[in-house]
């Protein structure tokens, strides 16, 4: 039951919405260790340990770089959809009217954001209600500006906002978050850098240029 509970928030979070997810990714962790074991347990127990603990971890870090894949898909498609959605708005189709007919022209780019409007326009129509639906829709990937964007839609389709001036607000506001975070890796970029130049480059460069000197003290102090 843990396990569940631990697994298929993640699994949702990365796009594998099959009833049968959970049980498939299940097995393939129980495939994984066994055969990770089983394989270095040949070059000794340590080895069978090792090999097992990389098995049954390799199907999370697979999960772990997808969300994170899918969860920069969505963060980049965001502000064109909001401008995509307002225009469709302006043009007299209602917010569930629009986001069928964005997820219907469906691009590799805007993929996983397709995905959850489609999932948000299916609670809508099995009866749950739209609060719940929009929770979940905010909710489901994991993406924060999707949180805030869904409350801000809800808020306005609760209390009969212009649906159109929310949507370019929130297009302005997820171009101006996207800027950030790519200043904020900007400034990151010299750090990851130079550990990188500390532990490789470097010692390769004192050896070159320290290495004829060491040899010509050598043969002076035999």
């Amino acid at each position: 039951m843990n396990l569940r509970l631990q697994l298929e928030p993640r699994l949702v979070m990365a796009g594998c919405f099959g009833k049968r997810a959970l049980a498939v990714t299940v097995g393939i962790k129980v495939l994984l260790t066994v055969v990770g074991a089983a394989f270095g347990w040949a070059f000794g127990p340590v080895w069978g340990l090792a090999g097992g603990l990389a098995g049954c971890l390799a199907p999370d870090l697979w999960l772990r770089q997808t969300t994170q894949k899918r969860q920069q898909q969505i963060i980049l498609a965001l502000p064109n959809a909001m401008d995509m959605l307002a225009i469709s708005v302006e043009a007299g189709l209602t917010l569930d009217a629009a986001l069928q007919r964005f997820s219907a022209r469906e691009s590799p780019s805007s993929r996983a954001l397709c995905q959850e409007m489609r999932l948000f326009l299916k609670d809508v129509q099995l009866g749950q209600s739209r609060a719940d639906a929009y929770a979940d829709f905010g909710r489901r990937s994991g993406v924060q500006d999707l949180r805030l964007l869904a409350a801000a839609l809800y808020q306005a389709d609760r209390w009969g906002v212009e649906m159109t001036n929310v949507m370019r607000i929130q297009a302005d506001h997820l171009r101006t978050r996207r800027l950030q975070r790519a200043e904020e890796q900007a400034m990151k970029a010299p750090i990851k850098i130079l550990m990188p130049l500390v532990f490789f480059v470097f010692p390769a460069i004192f050896v070159i240029l320290l290495g004829p000197a060491a040899m010509q003290l050598g043969r002076l102090f035999p």
